[in-house]
């Protein structure tokens, strides 16, 4: 299951049987209506692609990125790291370096990759625990959002503060949530958003 997520670089598009997710405006959900060749029709041929098509887990694992400022990610596939740079000042990222440069050409009128020594966000995807190397380089108010498709996160670091709120599907877990739902795609699918302190 993939969901479709709004490019807001690209032109606006009216496509139908399509729904809004409940996490976040601009991630739909594709009913069995729905015909990819409506957004081809609609498109601008010579212009940025309209939707990101993103696994449901990732799609909600970046919605939750502050916007603006510094981002380091890894685990989120080379869609989901320019749709992740679409939301951010600057970003940096452990994907293949190629890959995401086709992609960047498809969906962002320019490039915001960069090298950076300290940051404000980190979105790893597929891990269960702060990586100590990572967070060392976060600012101190800074957030480090993980999305665990193998089992219970553990941060293990020091001087953070859960960030999060409450969702219509899933229960609350120490650090964040826990999403279990084969209809939403969001299945064994924890979420973590930590401040760090200090």
């Amino acid at each position: 299951m993939q969901v479709l997520v709004k490019n807001k670089y690209a032109q606006e598009l009216e496509v139908e049987n399509i729904h809004e997710s409940f996490w976040d405006p601009n991630s739909f959900y594709m009913d069995e209506n729905f015909s990819m060749s409506s957004i081809f029709e609609l498109s601008d041929p010579l212009g940025l692609s309209p939707f990101y098509f993103l696994d449901p887990r990732i799609a909600f694992l970046i919605s939750q990125m502050s916007s603006g400022g510094d981002l380091v990610m890894r685990g989120l596939g080379p869609v989901a790291t320019v749709a992740a740079l679409g939301i951010v000042e600057r970003g940096m990222h452990f994907e293949d370096q190629g890959k995401v440069k086709n992609t960047i050409n498809e969906y962002l009128p320019k490039s915001n990759v960069e090298t950076l020594l300290s940051y404000d966000q980190v979105v790893v995807f597929g891990e269960q625990k702060v990586d100590e190397s990572l967070w060392k380089n976060l600012r101190p108010g800074g957030f480090y959002l993980l999305g665990s498709i193998t089992g219970k996160i553990n941060p293990l670091v020091d001087h953070y503060e859960p960030f999060g709120k409450m969702w219509p599907i899933g229960m609350p877990t120490e650090f964040g949530w826990n999403f279990n739902d084969s209809n939403s795609g969001l299945i064994d699918f924890e979420f973590a958003k930590l401040k760090k302190l200090g």
